[in-house]
């Protein structure tokens, strides 16, 4: 948590006003920060952030200057369904991968440029998924990771849509 300290002149209820503001600031910033896992794509590693609030999902990597060739984010919808991306304020090309409710690779959209003109271009999924992994631009095909990879979600287990 942050602390700021008051001056000591400050009254006692605008202190505890203060005292308040600070902590619900300091929970509202740890309830925004994404889990991370340990998945893997036909044996190849990466440590990613969860995407699982709409929050979190809405963000995604806007804004990150550069991502490791072993890292990413794992989007994980609320149920299988179509799904469209776009690369909005997003700084560097990826990879988006999109996996079904088994975990099969069905889509691979290979080192998606960032949007640098408005309407930015979409990456739909041509069906229904529930996960979708962003690594580094051209780390898939670096990796050999092809339709039809399997995706191993390690401590996380898929869950059967509804």
């Amino acid at each position: 948590m942050i602390a700021v300290p008051l001056p000591p002149t400050a009254r006692p209820a605008r202190r505890l006003l203060y005292a308040l503001a600070v902590g619900v600031l300091g929970l509202a910033l740890v309830g925004c920060r994404a889990r991370e896992a340990r998945v893997r794509v036909d044996g190849q590693a990466f440590t990613v952030e969860i995407a699982e609030t709409p929050e979190q999902r809405a963000r995604g990597l806007m804004y990150r200057a550069q991502l490791p060739p072993d890292r990413g984010m794992l989007f994980v919808q609320p149920r299988a369904a179509v799904v469209n991306f776009w690369m909005k304020n997003t700084r560097m090309p990826l990879d988006l991968l999109y996996f079904d409710v088994r975990g099969r690779l069905v889509e691979l959209h290979r080192d998606t440029p960032p949007c640098i003109t408005e309407p930015c271009p979409t990456y739909p999924s041509r069906g229904a998924v529930r996960y979708v992994l962003e690594i580094a631009g051209g780390e898939a095909a670096r990796r050999g990771i092809r339709p039809g990879a399997r995706l191993q979600l390690g401590a996380l287990t898929f869950e059967p849509t509804p």
